[in-house]
């Protein structure tokens, strides 16, 4: 995809090159953010009220000062329709703002990014070919209070990335402290097992609660969550991968084993756009 040269600056839209973000910020020296990114299909954003709810819940949970919910729907939509983009994603990013200190005294007021990339993120042949995925035991994905949030600290999953991308794999799986499956360094992960169970981990084992992921979960009530072994992801009939851009992807091989099975794949995506079919968001 191709990163659009215009961008909205605390609402107001700027040449890329005409954008300034404070050397002080709180992003720029800390990593002290927040992030979602979000699907533009055929002129519509994609669950827009689902990733703004966690973006505002995320908020809450690690005291960021939270914009107003209909503030920054209308702010995605204008960013929207001012630069014309059909197909592609949208990103909002959060930060806390301008401060000094390991944790920011007196008030700060919040830096609200939001940028596009246009194109189509996955080509629909190869969510079906699928993904060669590599199992990545450090860096861990440590489960707890950020594993539940998007936040722009995003180092464990890009050291993930580049460690699979070595050993000839395009995206990698992450473990988390005791040896579990985590998540996927930017998805979140589904496997049938030897016995044809559907299974994926819980968020208490490190999953970030995805969108794409919720709404799999309440389409098909037959899959599991519970831990899920290295044993069981080696013995696995299908791996399957969703984020909000794929939205769901095959995996080709795990560590080079191939996976041939596409049965739960092709039911996951089929759910998954009938989903988006359904909604009627501007």
């Amino acid at each position: 995809m191709k990163e659009l040269p215009v961008v909205s600056v605390n609402g107001k839209l700027l040449h890329a090159s005409d954008a300034r973000i404070s050397p002080f910020d709180r992003g720029v020296r800390m990593g002290d953010g927040l992030f979602e990114t979000i699907r533009v299909r055929s002129g519509r954003i994609l669950r827009l009220g689902d990733h703004l709810n966690r973006l505002l819940s995320s908020c809450v949970a690690l005291d960021f000062p939270a914009p107003d919910h209909g503030g920054l729907v209308q702010a995605a939509l204008d960013f929207m329709h001012k630069t014309g983009i059909r197909e592609g994603a949208l990103r909002i990013t959060l930060t806390r703002g301008e401060a000094g200190g390991v944790w920011p005294s007196g008030d700060v007021s919040p830096l609200l990014l939001i940028t596009a990339s246009e194109g189509v993120p996955y080509p629909p042949a190869a969510l079906e070919t699928g993904l060669k995925a590599a199992v990545i035991d450090d860096p861990v994905r440590v489960q707890g209070l950020l594993s539940r949030h998007k936040v722009t600290s995003y180092i464990p999953s890009i050291i993930a990335r580049r460690l699979a991308l070595e050993q000839g794999a395009d995206v990698a799986i992450m473990l988390n402290c005791d040896g579990n499956v985590a998540e996927a360094d930017c998805a979140n992960i589904f496997v049938v097992t030897d016995d044809d169970e559907i299974v994926t981990p819980p968020v208490d084992e490190g999953a970030l609660p995805g969108i794409s992921r919720a709404r799999l979960l309440k389409a098909m009530p037959e899959i599991e969550e519970r831990p899920v072994s290295a044993d069981d992801l080696y013995d696995a009939l299908e791996v399957v991968f969703t984020n909000a851009l794929m939205p769901a992807a095959a995996a080709a091989s795990v560590d080079e084993t191939p996976l041939e099975e596409r049965e739960f794949f092709r039911r996951a995506l089929a759910a998954l756009e009938r989903d988006a079919d359904r909604e009627n968001s501007p």
